[in-house]
């Protein structure tokens, strides 16, 4: 299971590295749970924060209930 999201976290990155704004709230998240990557705060806010500016509305509000750091 864990190789499974090692495997979809990689394939997320590819597509939110080309500017999917849904792929960038998905690896935000994954990011933040610490599913297939690390977990690390800094990193699911510069993801999450990619994808609220194009507007996905899942991505502002993760955005907005992350912790401060």
């Amino acid at each position: 299971m864990v190789e499974n999201q090692i495997e979809a976290a990689r394939q997320t990155r590819k597509a939110a590295e080309q500017g999917n704004a849904k792929a960038q709230a998905i690896l935000g998240f994954m990011y933040a749970e610490g599913r297939g990557v690390a977990k690390e705060n800094a990193e699911a806010v510069k993801w999450f924060r990619m994808a609220a500016e194009q507007g996905d509305i899942t991505a502002q509000f993760n955005l907005g209930t992350m912790p401060r750091q």
